[in-house]
C-alpha cells in the first residue's frame, strides 16, 4: 500500500487519496519504526486539507489519534469537521426550480448533508466510546474523583445521543445513520437505584433499538449490521426464535460476489452465521434441559445441530480456506464439544486460536472452560487473562479464571497463598461488574474458606440467597469432582456430606452423592472390605427411606397440602433410584433394566442426565446412550450464567 500511495504522491502532491493512503500505510507501520507514526500523522493532515470535509479521512486520523491516547485532539477533529459541513451547508442554501414551483435540493447540497450525517454519525459514536471509558474510569476510582469522572461519563452520553439524533436529522433514509442510533438505546446502561426501575428502562431502551434497526432494514433491505443488531436485541429479550429469524432474512438474501466489496460482505455474512450459530447453542442447551420425554428431545437436539452444521457447512463452501477457515475450526470445535468428544473439541479450538490474528472473546471463553473441565488449568488461566485484559468487564470470564485458580491451588505448594489471593483477586473483580452474581459469590465463599477465613466465608453465604447448607453441598460436590485419587479429599467430601444427612435425611443431592463414593470404594475394595462397605450403603439408604416413609405418612393422616405429600413421594422416588444403583449385590445390566424407567420420572433434567450417564457408562453396549446424556450434562454445565 506504501509503495502504490508514494507513486500517486510521486505524480500528484495534492492527491488526496493518495496522502490518505499512504498515511495510514505508515501509521500502521508504527511499531516497526517509531519514525512512521509522525510522517503517518502529516500525510493523513495533508489529505485532509486536500479534500477538506471528507469524514472518511477525518475518522481515520481521529482513530489514530484514540489508539495512541490522544482523545481530545481527535474530539477537536470531529468537532471542526461538524463546523464545516454545517457552515457549506448553510452556504449552499436551498434553490428554487426552474418551473418556481418552490425550492429542491440541488445533488451538491445533497453529498454536504450526506457528508454532514456521516460526521454526526462518526462524532455520536466517538462520544458513545468517551461515555464508556469514562465510566469505566469512574468505577476503578475510588473517593471524590469518581464523581466528575461519572459527570463527564453522562455528559458524553447526551452528547452522544444528540449527535446520533441529528445524524437522522439530516439523512433520514441513512441506514448507517438509523443503526448508529439503534445501537446507541441497544447499548445504553439503564439509570437507577432499584433493579426493577433499571430493568424497565431497558426494556424501553431495547423497544427505541428495535424501531431504529426496522427503519434501517427497511431503508436498505441489503444492509448487515441493522440485521445483526435487531437480532441481538431479540436475543437480549429472551426472543431467541425472532433472532434466527432475522438472520436467517438477511442471510437467504445472500450477495454479490463480484462486487468490489466482496470479500468484506463475505466476513458479514460470516458474522451473521456465527450469531446464529452462538443462539443455536443457547437453544440446544435450554432444549436438554426440557423435562420432555427422550424422544421429543432427542428430536428437539436434532434438529438444532442439523441447523448448526448447516450453518459450519455453508461458512466452509462460502470461504477459499473451507475447513481451515479460523470461523469454521471455532465452530467445527463446537460441535465436537456438543458430542461430548471434549479432546477434539480441545484440538480444533485451540487450532482456530492460532489462526485468528486476536482470537474473539467467545473462544477463549470457551476453550477456557474446557481446559478447566480437564483439570488444564495452567493454559486456562493463560486464555481468561488473556481474555479479562481484553475485557475487562467480562465477569463471566473473571469468575472461570477465579474458579481455575482455585481448582489448581495445592496446599502442599509454597505457592497456595497467592495462588489463593489471585483467585480472590479475580473474583472481586467480577463482582465490581456484576455486585449481585450469586456464582461470584458463591466462589469468594470458597475462597475465603480455602484461605481459612470462615467469618468472611459467612459474610458472603448471607448476601447469597442460598442457605450454609447449600453452599456446604456445593463445596462437597465441587470437593469430589477435583480430588481425582486424593482419598483425604473424598474423605472430606464425604464428612461433609454425612453431616448434612444428619440435620436433613432427606437431602437427596448430598443422599446421591455420599452413595455414589461409597459405591465407587466398593467397586475399587478388596473382597474383604465389601461386606461392610454394602452395609454401610445400605444402612444410609435404610435411613433415608424410613424418614421420608414417615413424612409420606404424616402428608397421608394430616391436613397437609397435597403437594406436600407429592413432595416426599418424589424424595421417595429418588431414594429408591439411588437404592437400585447402589445395590453391590446387582450386576450392571440389571441395574439399567431397573433404573431406566425410575430415573426417566425424574423433575429434575441434570439429575436425570447424570444418573442414566452413570448407568449407561458402565456398560459397553449402552456407549451411545452415555454419549448423548454427556452431551446433555455438558450443555448444562456450559450455559452463558456459568462463564463459558
Amino acid at each position: 500500500l506504501q509503495t502504490e500511495a508514494e507513486k500517486l504522491v510521486g505524480i500528484n502532491g495534492q492527491n488526496a487519496v493518495g496522502l490518505h493512503a499512504l498515511g495510514l500505510a505508515l501509521v500502521q507501520q508504527r511499531a516497526a519504526n517509531p519514525r512512521n507514526a509522525e510522517d503517518g500523522e502529516k500525510q493523513l493532515i495533508a489529505a485532509i486539507e486536500a479534500d477538506k470535509g471528507n469524514p472518511e479521512y477525518v475518522n481515520r486520523l481521529a482513530q489514530f489519534y484514540v489508539v495512541v491516547d490522544r482523545h481530545d485532539e481527535a474530539e477537536k477533529l470531529y468537532d471542526r469537521l461538524v463546523a464545516e459541513l454545517e457552515r457549506s451547508r448553510t452556504a449552499a442554501g436551498p434553490t428554487t426550480s426552474p418551473a418556481g414551483s418552490g425550492t429542491t435540493t440541488q445533488p451538491a447540497e445533497d453529498s454536504i448533508a450526506r457528508r454532514l450525517a456521516e460526521a454526526y454519525l462518526m462524532r455520536g459514536s466517538f462520544h458513545t466510546y468517551k461515555a464508556e471509558r469514562l465510566h469505566i474510569q469512574a468505577m476503578n476510582t475510588v473517593g471524590v474523583q469518581a464523581g466528575p469522572l461519572a459527570a463527564q461519563s453522562a455528559e458524553a452520553e447526551a452528547k452522544a445521543r444528540a449527535d446520533l439524533e441529528k445524524a437522522v436529522a439530516v439523512s433520514t433514509d441513512s441506514a448507517d445513520a438509523l443503526t448508529g442510533l439503534a445501537r446507541f438505546w441497544q447499548t445504553r446502561r439503564p439509570a437507577g437505584e432499584a433493579e426493577e426501575e433499571r430493568s424497565k428502562k431497558r426494556q424501553e431502551y431495547w423497544e427505541q433499538a428495535k424501531k431504529y434497526y426496522e427503519q434501517a432494514i427497511k431503508s436498505d433491505p441489503d444492509t448487515f449490521d441493522a440485521y445483526q443488531g435487531l437480532a441481538r436485541v431479540h436475543l437480549a429479550q429472551a426472543e431467541p426464535d425472532k433472532a434466527l429469524e432475522v438472520l436467517k432474512i438477511r442471510l437467504d438474501r445472500g450477495y454479490n460476489r463480484k462486487h468490489y466489496l466482496a470479500e468484506v460482505d463475505t466476513i458479514r455474512m460470516m458474522n451473521l452465521r456465527e450469531d446464529s450459530f452462538k443462539i443455536n447453542m443457547t437453544r440446544l442447551q435450554a432444549a436438554l434441559q426440557k423435562p420432555l420425554p427422550t424422544e421429543e428431545v432427542e428430536q428437539a437436539k436434532n434438529a438444532i445441530i442439523g441447523q448448526m452444521t448447516e450453518l459450519y457447512n455453508q461458512t466452509v463452501a462460502d470461504t477459499a480456506a473451507g475447513e481451515q477457515h479460523q470461523w469454521a475450526l471455532f465452530m467445527r470445535g463446537r460441535l465436537l464439544m456438543v458430542e461430548n468428544n471434549v479432546n477434539g473439541a480441545i484440538a480444533k479450538l485451540e487450532q482456530a486460536a492460532k489462526t485468528f490474528q486476536s482470537p474473539p472473546p467467545e473462544l477463549r471463553q470457551t476453550l477456557a472452560s474446557l481446559y478447566v473441565r480437564t483439570r488444564a488449568f495452567t493454559p486456562a488461566v493463560t486464555q481468561l487473562e488473556l481474555l479479562v485484559k481484553e475485557s475487562p468487564a467480562n465477569a463471566a470470564a473473571w469468575i472461570l479464571l477465579a474458579e481455575a485458580r482455585l481448582q489448581s491451588a495445592d496446599p502442599t505448594n509454597p505457592t497456595y497463598a497467592n495462588t489463593l489471593t489471585a483467585a480472590s483477586n479475580a473474583v472481586k473483580e467480577a463482582l465490581r461488574f456484576d455486585p449481585s452474581n450469586q456464582q461470584a459469590l458463591e466462589t469468594l465463599s470458597r475462597i475465603y474458606r480455602a484461605q481459612g477465613d470462615e467469618e468472611s466465608a459467612r459474610e458472603i453465604v448471607s448476601r447469597m440467597a442460598i442457605s450454609p447448607d447449600q453452599l456446604k453441598l456445593r463445596d462437597a460436590i465441587l470437593m469430589v469432582m477435583q480430588a481425582g485419587s486424593d482419598e483425604a479429599k473424598i474423605a472430606d467430601a464425604e464428612k461433609m456430606l454425612k453431616e448434612l444427612l444428619a440435620s436433613d435425611p432427606l437431602n437427596t443431592r448430598a443422599l446421591e452423592m455420599l452413595v455414589r463414593i461409597l459405591s465407587n470404594r466398593h467397586a475399587k475394595a478388596d473382597e474383604a472390605a465389601k461386606p461392610e462397605i454394602a452395609d454401610a450403603i445400605h444402612k444410609i439408604i435404610d435411613q433415608a427411606r424410613s424418614a421420608a416413609s414417615k413424612k409420606v405418612a404424616e402428608a397421608d393422616s394430616t391436613t397437609q397440602p397435597a403437594t406436600e405429600r407429592d413432595r416426599y413421594s418424589a424424595v421417595l422416588r429418588a431414594i429408591e433410584r439411588f437404592a437400585v444403583a447402589a445395590d453391590p449385590s446387582t450386576s450392571e445390566e440389571d441395574k439399567i433394566r431397573g433404573l431406566e424407567s425410575l430415573i426417566k420420572e425424574g423433575e429434575d433434567p441434570y439429575l436425570v442426565a447424570t444418573q442414566l450417564f452413570d448407568i449407561y457408562r458402565r456398560v459397553e453396549t449402552t456407549t451411545a446412550q452415555a454419549t448423548e446424556q454427556a452431551a446433555k450434562i455438558l450443555a448444562m454445565d456450559l450455559q452463558p450464567d456459568q462463564g463459558a
